[in-house]
């Protein structure tokens, strides 16, 4: 955004207070529009126009902040600033409005009447906070990933710490400096940036270590191998193949400690659903992943939602497998 160099107390005047908080400023003695007839003028405005004032007020609200903005980055000389980085600071200053907005639990209309400095600062402020609380979350994380040596998420639990380092809150915390490449069976929202998709990445991925820490090692890292033996080098997901075992025994009403789903038990699940249609399945599955949540004591209501809709997931797998012979692609035999 360039820099405004227009007459900026005519323009304070028009909106009916200073953006750029000069104490001094004539919009502080005269909120009206400037001209002999400003301070009687009566005319009611139109809808449109009342829009386009509104639409006005915030661009001249971020342009005084991004100004600011700016000359802290360069240290005064914000001349030299390429666009491409001009834009990312303006996405940063956009990114902390809006998270402190939420914090707050303001509309975006706030952005009319708060002191935009100081909703900046106090978003600062908050995403401090919440880098804080995501690094406990990690710390949580990492003392809960069950031993299982799989290349993909050591690399990122790896990066992810090195992250709280280089997340930088004053100019681009929307960035995500970290390399992640860990697949989860359900990915964090791409909607999300900045600190607020760690948290959210570190969110399920603890999800999905309770599951797994449930069970013996030696079993996951059997049913792991039977389902990929390169399941340390590939990018595969850990959790699904233990929540789909785990489903499949509770749906036969067994224990899901073994883990093992053995030819017998998945001929007992062929029967069970062929013949169904897509919605009796998905039913059948939905009890099944009830059944795993009460045999393991899972109670906190992402936790559970999180497993439901793996087992959701597996409804056309299974579909297509049945149709081809067979649920062997879907539920893993140990040995």
């Amino acid at each position: 955004m360039a820099r405004y160099l227009g007459p900026k107390h005519k323009l304070s005047r028009r909106i009916g207070k200073c953006i750029w908080g000069k104490p001094d400023s004539p919009a502080a003695k005269r909120p009206y529009p400037s001209g002999q007839h400003g301070a009687n003028l009566r005319r009611k405005m139109s809808v449109y126009g009342t829009q386009l004032l509104e639409k006005q007020k915030i661009r001249m609200h971020y342009g005084a902040i991004m100004e600011k903005q700016m000359r802290r980055y360069t240290q005064g000389d914000s001349e030299s600033l390429p666009m491409e980085r001009a834009q990312e600071l303006l996405d940063g200053v956009a990114y902390t409005l809006s998270t402190q907005l939420q914090a707050q639990d303001l509309s975006p209309q706030a952005l009319l009447t708060e002191d935009l400095d100081k909703l900046l600062a106090e978003g600062q402020q908050t995403l401090r906070k919440q880098l804080k609380e995501c690094q406990r979350l990690y710390e949580g994380v990492r003392r809960t990933t069950p031993d299982i040596d799989n290349v993909s998420q050591k690399t990122t639990l790896q990066s992810i710490e090195g992250f709280f380092g280089r997340y930088d809150t004053m100019f681009f915390p929307q960035r995500i400096p970290c390399d992640i490449d860990y697949q989860l069976c359900h990915p964090a929202p791409e909607s999300e940036r900045g600190v607020g998709y760690v948290w959210r990445y570190l969110g399920h991925l603890a999800i999905e270590n309770e599951l797994l820490s449930h069970f013996e090692t030696k079993r996951v890292i059997s049913v792991l191998q039977s389902f990929c033996p390169d399941y340390r080098g590939l990018l595969i997901n850990l959790y699904e193949p233990i929540a789909a075992n785990a489903i499949g025994l509770a749906i036969l009403g067994e224990s899901i400690c073994p883990l093992d789903i053995a030819q017998e038990n998945r001929e007992r699940l062929e029967k069970l659903f062929e013949g169904r249609t897509g919605r009796e399945v998905h039913a059948l599955l939905q009890k099944g992943g009830q059944a795993v949540c009460g045999q393991m004591g899972i109670r906190q209501p992402e936790a559970r939602r999180y497993l439901l809709e793996a087992a959701a997931q597996l409804e056309p797998r299974i579909s297509a497998t049945l149709s081809s012979g067979g649920l062997k692609g879907v539920f893993t035999s140990i040995g």
